[in-house]
């Protein structure tokens, strides 16, 4: 039955707060369901972090571990096979934590920055929202929400060897019209989140206020590249892929 209104009940969730959580700012999440494990990327201006908890935690707990990021993050990725954590940065990089779980982040992070041709030379990426890697290829799809006073110069970049790279980087793939001052046939202003299915990449549109749809991004030219599909969305903020199993049967 669906849920109603898709509020909190206490009956069935859960909620992770108060001081001991060290929590600030949550922003981007990921769940292990392997180990059971939350993963939690907190974008507190003085301590930005990413904190871990058990899948079982309730109100105000200490997580199992929290690592300290070189910058502000928005959103994450976890790869389990290869036990590393992509964390999209506000200052336009991605910090790639090694062994994350295994390790309890003592590894260390290594730090991916994107880096785009444009028509007079090249340019480094601003400010990464959106993140999600890809395993059957090693690939790593970010957004790019550009300058904060900027609601036209949004852009998707394509990232190949994910799991080795490493400092400033060459895109394989950009969605990028080429003229910040414009919003061009992207419709990309504020990607702030994106999700993949393995075919097709959606992404939600804040500034647009849709949901947008790029159908087989890995393999694109890139440029102005028009969506496939669009959807109108009032100020969207998050997207996710729920599988089949999960989805409001149609008769409800």
């Amino acid at each position: 039955v669906a849920r109603d209104g898709d509020i909190a009940a206490a009956a069935r969730d859960r909620i992770i707060q108060g001081a001991a959580t060290g929590i600030v700012s949550p922003k981007g999440i990921d769940l292990d369901d392997a180990s059971g494990l939350v993963i939690i990327a907190d974008n507190d201006a003085n301590a930005p972090s990413v904190s871990v908890f058990g899948a079982e935690a309730a109100g105000d707990v200490a997580p199992l571990f929290s690592v300290p990021l070189p910058g502000r993050p928005w959103d994450i990725d976890y790869d389990p096979v290869g036990d590393r954590l992509y964390v999209a940065l506000t200052d336009g990089t991605v910090a790639v934590l090694d062994e994350f779980l295994n390790a309890a982040g003592l590894a260390g992070s290594r730090i991916i920055t994107p880096r785009y041709p444009t028509s007079t030379g090249t340019e480094l990426a601003q400010n990464l929202h959106g993140i999600v890697h890809v395993a059957a290829s090693d690939m790593l799809i970010v957004s790019d929400v550009g300058n904060v006073n900027l609601d036209t110069d949004g852009k998707i970049f394509v990232i190949e060897n994910a799991s080795t790279a490493s400092g400033v980087t060459d895109v394989a793939v950009q969605i990028n019209n080429g003229n910040d001052a414009l919003l061009g046939a992207t419709q990309l202003g504020n990607p702030v989140d994106i999700a993949y299915d393995g075919a097709s990449l959606y992404v939600t549109e804040k500034t647009g206020d849709r949901v947008l749809r790029f159908d087989d991004i890995l393999a694109s030219a890139g440029g102005d590249v028009a969506p496939a599909a669009s959807m109108v969305q009032d100020s969207p903020e998050s997207v996710a892929i729920l599988p089949d199993y999960l989805a409001r049967d149609p008769s409800l």
